[in-house]
């Protein structure tokens, strides 16, 4: 079991790194907002692709940084009666809905990549003005997708780990 929790903090490690990466396209997205609101407003020069561009940073920023999210707990959940649980019946939760969990992304994954495969073999452009090509952004939706499935990987046996413990801790 301890080669297979070195392995969950390892993914761990992963999300939070690619996470934190993600984090950092706030940056050029505030930056092309902020040139949309100077040149609108200070020049009366609207652009053509700011909007388009910070739609696309954000889905980075969200597909990218969804792991380690998972990993840090933070997805929205209805916790009225899961709270109350001990840990280890959290964990037994937990295991028994990684079964849809693994079934969605596994499902994601598939059609994320015949989507993307789509989008590359026809060299696809958004519809505006500007066209940027939209492959890049549909390849994130896979990579999120498996990402995902590697964090729940990691979940799955820190769940384990807490079912096969000797303790009931209260946090896992």
């Amino acid at each position: 079991m301890h080669k297979m929790k070195y392995f969950a903090n390892l993914i761990d490690s992963f999300s939070e790194y690619i996470g934190k990466i993600a984090s950092f396209l706030m940056i050029p997205m505030f930056l092309t907002i902020m040139w949309e609101v100077i040149s609108r407003y200070a020049f009366n020069k609207p652009t053509i692709w700011v909007h388009e561009a910070s739609v696309f940073i954000m889905a980075g920023v969200c597909l990218l940084g969804a792991a380690w999210t998972l990993e840090r707990r933070y997805h929205v959940t209805i916790d009225i009666f899961y709270r109350r649980l001990s840990s280890k019946r959290q964990a037994a939760f937990d295991l028994a809905t990684s079964i849809i969990f693994f079934l969605f992304f596994g499902v994601l994954s598939w059609v994320g990549i015949d989507y993307f495969l789509f989008s590359l073999n026809r060299l696809e452009n958004s519809n505006s003005v500007w066209a940027p090509p939209l492959y890049p952004v549909k390849f994130l939706i896979p990579l999120a997708a498996v990402l995902m499935s590697l964090q729940g990987i990691a979940m799955v046996i820190h769940n384990i780990s807490v079912l096969t413990s000797k303790e009931d801790l209260n946090e896992h």
